[in-house]
């Protein structure tokens, strides 16, 4: 009962779960993850709320925790309202007292969001690397004296290849 509400009170999901995948026990934050109510929850397979096209990552990874094996991973879901969200979930095998595997233990974040902001930063650097590509001047990029980046116009210019320069000193190619 006390280890129930205290695990009640946590921002992660966490679920206990048979050897089929079934849940037996979860948090409330488990149920606002899913869009259920918890209770809503108990009988149903995780493979029900799994993506379809995540479904054999997810069985891959129920294999690995019948081997006794913990793991981390991402999988994206389908929620009850249809929306998908991706999850960061640790498991570990839970095992009977003669050791068997009888499930795993779970617990998830939500990471969408973050999942978003990684997809529109590198968006927006390839916008910018095209840009960068795209200009009529040269551009090198050099940190300690050793160039990072040199774009197509300052290969050019300097009658180099761009994947050659990276990694040079700069003064190798300044005129004394």
């Amino acid at each position: 009962e006390t280890y129930s509400g205290l695990v009640d009170t946590l921002s992660e999901g966490v679920a206990i779960l048979d050897e089929e995948t079934r849940f037996l026990f979860m948090n409330a934050a488990c149920g606002e993850i899913f869009g259920v109510e918890p209770d809503s929850l108990l009988g149903r397979t995780t493979q029900e709320l799994v993506a379809p096209e995540a479904r054999s990552q997810h069985a891959a990874q129920l294999q690995r925790r019948m081997q006794g094996e913990r793991g981390a991973y991402e999988i994206e879901i389908i929620r009850a309202d249809g929306e998908r969200r991706w999850l960061a979930i640790r498991a570990s095998p839970r095992l009977d007292s003669s050791g068997h595997f009888a499930g795993t233990v779970a617990s998830f974040i939500d990471i969408t969001e973050h999942r978003l902001a990684l997809e529109a930063h590198k968006q927006s650097e390839a916008r910018f690397r095209r840009l960068v590509e795209m200009l009529p001047q040269g551009l090198v990029t050099y940190q300690d004296g050793v160039i990072g980046y040199s774009n197509p116009a300052a290969a050019a210019i300097t009658h180099t290849d761009p994947e050659h320069t990276a990694g040079r000193p700069i003064l190798d190619f300044i005129h004394p």
